[in-house]
């Protein structure tokens, strides 16, 4: 079988008011019972729109899907949370944004 896998996204809603905040951070934790490093995925799904992937983190750098502007989005991780930065946010960012988990050999 595979080994279990809970994912929690803490921050269930971003607010942008005004001019002040630029940068949004989303953070995923995932906990694995498997030590195996572990690949998460971003997804972003504006209203009435299909889900799209952004990008995915296996260590310390982002992979992106084509198309995907480096510069807008980045990723990190640290120890067993994973971040989505969204830089220099904006009104047509407004969307439900997801992480996943999958590996290689699940895919």
């Amino acid at each position: 079988g595979y080994p279990r896998v809970i994912i929690q996204q803490t921050l269930l809603s971003l607010t942008k008011i005004g001019t002040g905040i630029s940068t949004a951070r989303i953070k995923c934790q995932v906990k694995r019972e498997s030590t195996d490093s572990s690949i998460v995925h971003w997804y972003m799904q504006k209203e009435n729109e299909a889900i799209k992937r952004l990008l995915y983190i296996a260590d310390l750098k982002p992979t992106y899907d084509p198309g995907i502007e480096e510069n807008k989005f980045d990723s990190d991780k640290n120890s067993d949370i994973y971040t989505l930065i969204i830089q220099q946010i904006r009104v047509e960012d407004a969307a439900t944004y997801y992480c996943a988990n999958w590996d290689w050999d699940t895919q």
